[in-house]
């Protein structure tokens, strides 16, 4: 599993993969599929990002 450290820059990667994805199936018409992908990525991404941000808020406590 990944790091505390490396957790924002796999959020940021993932939200800059996702969306794009995401972007293009709704451009397509039709293509549900990438649009469920790149939703689905964009999601985990910013979930990630919101653990990992909630984690340092608990440490400052």
């Amino acid at each position: 599993m990944a790091t505390e450290s490396h957790l924002p820059l796999i959020s940021i990667g993932g939200v800059t993969i996702g969306l794009p994805i995401l972007l293009v199936g709704v451009g397509i018409h039709g293509m549900e599929i990438l649009q469920s992908i790149g939703g689905a990525i964009a999601l985990l991404s910013i979930g990630l990002l919101a653990l990992h941000l909630s984690r340092l808020e608990a440490q400052a406590e």
